[in-house]
Order: structure tokens, then C-alpha cells, then sequence
């Protein structure tokens, strides 16, 4: 930190904020969102809620809606977000089938909030964690689910698009 003399100027360097940790755990599943949800409350005691409010996010393939699950552990002084990673948007793109007529031929893109882990369905964010947190004994258990085929921890140091996920 750096105060310039006979100002009222104060300078903050990046290295002077403290960022909340986080860890972020992809899964892939065919389930459903609100069924990730319940078999999560179901398997690990906890309660989900369904946000109202879809995240938005666009990209040069549209706009996509993303659908958000919260719990607060008060038990363990954590905020746990479950969150899509796949959007489908039909775009239209116009096309001249012949010289005379124009027909308007549909397909659908796939939005990923977090491209990088454009193989996983859902995020699983959890705010505030720390080092007494058992992180390992809740994956190794959210692995052995039934119909959750990969469950992996990603490293956020080398996600780009980790911005994604302020919300």
C-alpha cells in the first residue's frame, strides 16, 4: 500500500485483496438439474435451493441460461453452488437454398459457462472453503453416486474464463 505525502490519495496494489477461496468440482451426468440437486441433498445431508434468477451468458453463439442451485452450511461455514455448464440455443441461420427462395435452417450451439470444462454438465462451486474441509472424502463419495460418471477438481489457476463464476 502506498500513501502519497500531503495527498489524500491512497493506492492499492492487486497482491493487497484477499480473495475468498474456492474450490470448483466438475461433474458429468446425464441427470437432470433438479435431480443433481436432490441427489445431492439426499447423499450428503444438505438442501438445495433453486435460484429464480437463470445466470446469463453470451458468447458468439448466443445467449445462454444456466440454472442455479445454492445451500448455506452453517455447520461447516460454507456457500455451496450448483450450477449448469451447458446451454443449447437454436440460432437461425439464413440460407439460400436456390436463386429464388431463402429457407432458414435451425441447429443448435452448445454454451459453456466454463469452456474449459466443456465436458462437464454441472459446476459445483463451493465459496469459503478451507484447509479442514475434507474435499477428498466428498469427491471420493460424489464419485461412487449412481448415474455420476466423472467427477473431477478442477484447478481454477488454469481456468481463463474463471470470471464466469462470479455471481
Amino acid at each position: 500500500m502506498a500513501l502519497q505525502k500531503g495527498k489524500n490519495i491512497l493506492k492499492l496494489t492487486l497482491d493487497e485483496f484477499s480473495f475468498e477461496e474456492f474450490k470448483l468440482i466438475a461433474i458429468q451426468t446425464p441427470l437432470e438439474d433438479y435431480k443433481v440437486a436432490f441427489t445431492l441433498n439426499k447423499a450428503f445431508d444438505m438442501f438445495f435451493i433453486k435460484e429464480l434468477l437463470e445466470i446469463e451468458f453470451t458468447n458468439e453463439n448466443g445467449t445462454g441460461h444456466f440454472s442455479r442451485f445454492t445451500f448455506e452450511d452453517s455447520n461447516n461455514h460454507l456457500i455451496w453452488n450448483l450450477v449448469q455448464n451447458k446451454s443449447f440455443v437454436q440460432n437461425k441461420n439464413p440460407q439460400e437454398d436456390s436463386l429464388f427462395t431463402e429457407i432458414d435452417h435451425k441447429f443448435n450451439s452448445q454454451i459453456n459457462l466454463i469452456p474449459e470444462l466443456n465436458k462437464f454438465d454441472y459446476l459445483l462451486k463451493i465459496d469459503e472453503i478451507d484447509d479442514y474441509y475434507n474435499i477428498d472424502s466428498f469427491i471420493s463419495t460424489l464419485s461412487n453416486l449412481k448415474h455420476f460418471s466423472t467427477v473431477y477438481l478442477a484447478d481454477t489457476n488454469q481456468i481463463k474464463s474463471i470470471n464466469n463464476l462470479i455471481f
